[in-house]
C-alpha cells in the first residue's frame, strides 16, 4: 500500500483519482458500523418512547397490541349485538312505543303556512253499488306550498309485528291530538284530516291508502318532517324504523341509562340507498318508502346515524335517530320502547277482539343479563377410585379354591 492510500480520507468529493479497493472496503464497513448503530438505537428508542408514554404501567401496554392487531373485532361484535337485538324486539311480537319528532334545525320555516285539501270521491277504477252510493271512496290530497314547518310531534303507541300493526295516538302543534292506525297497506286518521274514515264518522271507515296519505302529512309537517313522518310509517317495524339490511356495520359508543335501566349505546351510520331498500315490505310501503325517499333527496338527503340502547338482556329500549342534509341542517326524532311481548292487539276499525295483553303477561325483558346455573357432577374418575377400593370377588374367594376346600372338609 502506498503512502497515498494510507493518507486518503474516508470521502472522495471532487477527486480526480478513484480510491483503492482496500480503502472502499474499509469505508463501506465504516458505513455498515454507523447504520447498524443507528438501527439498535431505534430500536431502543422506539419501544423506550411507548413505555413512557404509557406511564410506565404494563396494563396499558398489553392492551395496545389487541386494539391495534384487531381494529375490526369490536366492530364485528357491535353489529352482532344490534342485529341479534332487533331480531329479539321484533320476534316479541309486540312492545310498547313513546316518541318526538323535532323539526329541522336550524329551523327552516316557509314564508306561508303549508296547508293541505283532501276531497273525497267514488274510485274511479269501480263501479257504483246497487244503492247508488257510487261505491269505494278515494281521498286524495294536494299540498299547496313546499318547505319545511316548525312543528314538534310527541305520542305513545303500540306496535304488533306479526302480522304488522300499529296505532299511535300523536299531539301535533297546532292540530291538537290526533290517532292514527296503521296496517302497512291502509290509514285510519281520527282528527286532523280524518283520513280513511267514512264522511260524518269519527272512528270508523273503510281506510285509504298508506303511499296516499303522504300528500296530507308533507303538506301539514313540510316536506321533509313528513317525509320523515312517513318513513316510520311506511316501516315493518313502525316507528322503531329499522331493518337487518341497514345494520351493515355498527360502534359501541358508550353507556347509559333508559327509564332507569343500564343500556349499551351503539351507533349506525344508513345511507340513502340502505333506507330504500327495506325487506319485508307490502306493496303500499314499498311505494311510500320510495315516494318519501324521492322528497328526501330532492331536499338534500345525505344519510341517518342512529344510536341504538341496547339492555343487558338484549331488547332495544331506544333509538335516536339524525337525519342529515346537504345544506347542514339536521332532523332528529326518538323513540322508546318497552313491555315486549305484553303491549296488546291492535285492532283496525271494522275488526273486534281483546286488544288487552294476557292477563299475567311479563315481558322476556328483564333488563338484566340472563343468569345461567350450572349442577357440578362429581368426576367420574372419583367414583371409579372408590368402587375399586372394596377387593374384587375374585380376589377373596376365588372359584377354585373355595372348590377344593369344601371338597376336603366334606371327605374328611
Amino acid at each position: 500500500m502506498d503512502e497515498r492510500d494510507e493518507l486518503d480520507p474516508p470521502l472522495w468529493i471532487g477527486e480526480d483519482e478513484r480510491p483503492s479497493r482496500v480503502t472502499r472496503s474499509h469505508r463501506w464497513r465504516n458505513v455498515g458500523v454507523a447504520l447498524a448503530s443507528v438501527t439498535c438505537v431505534a430500536a431502543i428508542s422506539v419501544p423506550l418512547a411507548v413505555t413512557l408514554s404509557s406511564h410506565g404501567t404494563r396494563a396499558a401496554l398489553s392492551r395496545l397490541p389487541k386494539e391495534v392487531t384487531h381494529p375490526h373485532e369490536a366492530q364485528g361484535q357491535a353489529q352482532r349485538a344490534v342485529l341479534s337485538a332487533l331480531s329479539a324486539t321484533t320476534s316479541s311480537g309486540s312492545f310498547n312505543v313513546t316518541y318526538e319528532f323535532d323539526p329541522s334545525t336550524p329551523p327552516m320555516v316557509p314564508t306561508t303556512t303549508p296547508t293541505s285539501t283532501c276531497t273525497v270521491a267514488p274510485d274511479p277504477s269501480v263501479g257504483s253499488d246497487s244503492s247508488g252510493g257510487g261505491g269505494p271512496q278515494s281521498e286524495v290530497c294536494q299540498v299547496s306550498t313546499s318547505g319545511t314547518s316548525d312543528t314538534t310531534i310527541t305520542g305513545q303507541g303500540t306496535i304488533d309485528t306479526d302480522p304488522f300493526g300499529m296505532v299511535a295516538t300523536s299531539n301535533v302543534t297546532g292540530l291538537g291530538e290526533i290517532t292514527l292506525r296503521d296496517n302497512g297497506t291502509d290509514i285510519w286518521e281520527i282528527g286532523g284530516g280524518d283520513y280513511g274514515l267514512s264522511p260524518g264518522s269519527t272512528d270508523a271507515g273503510p281506510g285509504s291508502s298508506l303511499s296516499g296519505f303522504a300528500g296530507l302529512v308533507e303538506g301539514t309537517l313540510g316536506l321533509r318532517q313528513g317525509a320523515s313522518a312517513m318513513g316510520g310509517l311506511s316501516s315493518p317495524t313502525g316507528y322503531l324504523d329499522l331493518d337487518q339490511s341497514m345494520i351493515t356495520s355498527a360502534d359501541e359508543t358508550g353507556t347509559g341509562t333508559v327509564d332507569g335501566v343500564a343500556v349499551t349505546v351503539y351507533q349506525l351510520s344508513i345511507t340513502a340507498a340502505q333506507e330504500a331498500s327495506v325487506s319485508d315490505t307490502t306493496a303500499e310501503e314499498a311505494k311510500a318508502i320510495s315516494a318519501a325517499n324521492a322528497v328526501l333527496q330532492a331536499q338534500g338527503y345525505t344519510g341517518t346515524t342512529v344510536q341504538v340502547s341496547i339492555d343487558a338482556s338484549g331488547y332495544i329500549r331506544q333509538t335516536r335517530s339524525v337525519a342529515h342534509f346537504s345544506d347542514g341542517s339536521t332532523q332528529v326524532s326518538q323513540a322508546t320502547f318497552s313491555d315486549f311481548g305484553c303491549a296488546g292487539t291492535v285492532l283496525m276499525p271494522g275488526q273486534s277482539g281483546a286488544t288487552a295483553p294476557p292477563a299475567g303477561c311479563v315481558s322476556p325483558d328483564t333488563g338484566v343479563a340472563p343468569v345461567t346455573t350450572t349442577t357440578t357432577a362429581p368426576p367420574p374418575s372419583t367414583t371409579s377410585t372408590t368402587s375399586t377400593t372394596t377387593p374384587p370377588p375374585s380376589t377373596t374367594s376365588p372359584p377354585s379354591t373355595t372348590s377344593t376346600t369344601s371338597s376336603g372338609t366334606t371327605t374328611g
